[in-house]
C-alpha cells in the first residue's frame, strides 16, 4: 500500500494471508490469538468566526495481541514494520508452552464476513458553503447575531480486516462522520452557548446540517430569555436525547462486565433481580443508530443485549475475556478506539423501548419540568450517583410552557430514578454522539421516547 492510499481489498488479503501463518501457530498452542490491521483517512472541516480550516490526514495502523496467562500486545503505525511485528509474535508464541485446555473455547466461530460499502459523500468546498449558508440564514431568521461560533465536521472512512485463532476473518469498509455546533451569544448579564451534534455512518452527504444550525439558533432564543429553576423536587419528564442519556450513563456502563468484574459497578449486587417497572426494557443494539457494527474489533459477531428485559436485569455486555470469565456467550462489545489500542468492553446503540402512552399524556399536571438535550454530567458507577444537566428545561402546566429554565441540574441514584419511572411513551428517537472510556473514544448512539420520572431532585 502507498502512502496516502486506502487499503484496498487486495492489501487486505495480503495482509490476512502474512498473518495467517502466525494465528495457526497460536490454535496449534490453543492460544487466543488476533491481528487487527486499518487503513483510512479522516478530513476535518471547521468554520470560526467565519475563518475556515481544513485538515487530511492519512493512517495506517496494524496491531498483534496474544491472551495468554498476561496480554501480550503490539502495534506499528508504519507498514514497513508488519513483517518485524510477526516476526517477534512468532518468536514470542512459541516460546509458550501448549495450553492443555483451550483459551475462550467456547467462542470458537470460524466465521468469514466481507461487507465493502459505497458510502454518500460530497466535497469539503460544497460542505463548507452548506455550513455557511445554513448559519447566516439561521442568524436572520431569528434575527440573532452571536458572538462567536465554532462549526466543526469531522469524517473517517477507510478499510479494516480482523483474524483471530477462533477462526473468524473480517474484511469491510468502515465510515463515519459528525457535526457538530458551538454557538455564543449574549445577555446583560452573562453569555449563553447552544451546541447541537448529529452523525452518519453512510457518508458526510447525509449529515442534518441545516437542522442542526437551526435548532442551535432555536435553543439561542429560549436560552437568552431562560429563569433560573427554583430548588426542589419535580415530576419530571426527560425527552428522547435525555432518555438515552439515561439508557447509556445510568444503565449501559452498569452493565459492561468488566466493571462488573472489577467490583466498580452498581450492578454487581443486582443479577437478575427486578430494578424497575416490568414495562420498561434497555436494549444494546448493534444493528442500528450511530453505534452500529456486523463485528466488533475482536472479530466477534455482534448480537443485541436486552440489558434490563420488563423490569429485571437480565444480560452484561461482553467481550471474550469478560464471557468467560462469567461462563456466558460473547456479545460483540469489545471496542477499541483504534488499532493501536486493546479492545474494551463498550457500548454501541443503547435506548430505552418505547411505551404505550402518547407524548401529550406525559405532560397532564401542574409543575412538570420538561428536561430537552443534554449538555454534561456525570455518573458514578459504584455507587449509582448521577448529576445531569440538560441543554434547555421548561416550567409545564398542563403541556403548555410557562417559562424557559437554565442552569438546571438534576441528581439522583441510578436504582432509585430506574423505579421512579411511571410512563414512556409511544416515541422514538435515536441520537449520535462519542462516548470515553479509559482514554478511548468511540461513536456510539442512544436514545429511546420521552419518559416521565417522578420525584426527582432540582437544583
Amino acid at each position: 500500500m502507498k502512502k496516502g492510499e486506502v487499503m484496498d481489498r487486495d492489501d487486505l488479503e495480503t495482509l490476512i494471508d502474512k498473518a495467517s501463518s502466525l494465528v495457526s501457530v497460536a490454535q496449534e498452542k490453543n492460544i487466543f490469538c488476533d491481528c487487527r490491521a486499518w487503513a483510512g483517512s479522516s478530513t476535518s472541516l471547521t468554520i470560526k468566526n467565519h475563518e475556515k480550516n481544513m485538515q487530511i490526514t492519512d493512517s495506517f495502523e496494524f496491531s498483534i495481541r496474544f491472551i495468554p496467562k498476561k496480554t501480550f500486545f503490539l502495534s506499528t503505525t508504519s507498514t514497513k514494520k508488519i513483517d518485524a511485528l510477526l516476526k517477534h509474535a512468532k518468536d514470542y508464541i512459541h516460546l509458550q508452552p501448549k495450553k492443555k485446555n483451550k483459551h475462550l473455547k467456547q467462542i470458537s466461530e470460524n466465521r468469514k464476513y466481507t461487507r465493502f460499502e459505497k458510502y454518500s459523500n460530497i466535497s469539503p468546498e460544497e460542505l463548507f458553503e452548506k455550513m455557511h449558508v445554513s448559519y447566516h440564514e439561521a442568524s436572520d431568521r431569528t434575527r440573532i447575531l452571536p458572538k462567536s461560533y465554532t462549526l466543526s465536521l469531522a469524517t473517517i472512512e477507510g478499510t479494516k480486516a480482523i483474524i483471530s485463532s477462533v477462526g473468524n476473518v473480517i474484511l469491510e469498509s468502515y465510515s463515519e462522520s459528525y457535526f457538530s455546533t458551538g454557538i455564543v451569544a449574549l445577555t446583560q448579564a452573562e453569555q449563553e452557548v447552544a451546541r447541537r451534534t448529529c452523525g452518519s455512518r453512510t457518508g458526510n452527504k447525509d449529515l442534518a446540517i441545516e437542522k442542526i444550525i437551526n435548532q442551535s439558533f432555536e435553543d439561542l432564543k429560549d436560552l437568552l430569555i431562560a429563569k433560573p429553576c427554583t430548588k426542589g423536587r419535580y415530576t419530571v419528564v426527560i425527552d428522547n436525547q435525555m432518555s438515552g442519556v439515561l439508557a447509556h450513563e445510568t444503565v449501559g456502563h452498569a452493565a459492561e462486565a468488566d466493571s462488573v468484574k472489577s467490583g466498580e459497578s452498581i450492578f454487581r449486587k443486582y443479577s437478575g433481580k427486578h430494578l424497575c417497572g416490568e414495562e420498561i426494557t434497555v436494549i444494546d443494539d448493534p444493528t442500528i443508530g450511530y453505534g452500529r457494527l456486523s463485528y466488533d474489533d475482536e472479530g466477534t459477531k455482534t448480537i443485541p443485549v436486552e440489558i434490563i428485559k420488563n423490569g429485571r436485569l437480565q444480560n452484561l455486555l461482553h467481550s471474550l475475556e469478560t464471557a468467560e470469565y462469567f461462563q456466558q456467550k460473547p456479545t460483540g462489545n469489545a471496542r477499541a478506539m483504534n488499532y493501536s489500542c486493546i479492545p474494551i468492553v463498550r457500548m454501541r446503540t443503547t435506548y430505552f423501548k418505547p411505551g404505550k402512552f402518547e407524548v401529550e399524556e406525559l405532560f397532564e399536571g401542574k409543575e412538570i419540568i420538561y428536561f430537552v438535550g443534554m449538555s454534561g454530567g456525570s455518573v458514578n458507577p459504584i455507587t449509582g450517583a448521577f448529576v445531569f444537566k440538560p441543554k434547555l428545561a421548561y416550567l409545564m402546566n398542563k403541556g403548555e410552557k410557562v417559562k424557559s429554565l437554565k442552569n438546571v441540574i438534576l441528581s439522583g441514584n441510578i436504582i432509585e430514578a430506574l423505579g421512579s419511572i411511571e410512563m414512556l411513551a409511544k416515541d422514538f428517537v435515536l441520537s449520535e454522539g462519542y462516548c470515553g472510556k479509559d482514554s478511548q473514544r468511540v461513536p456510539v448512539g442512544d436514545g429511546g421516547p420521552h419518559i416521565r420520572i417522578s420525584n426527582l431532585l432540582i437544583g
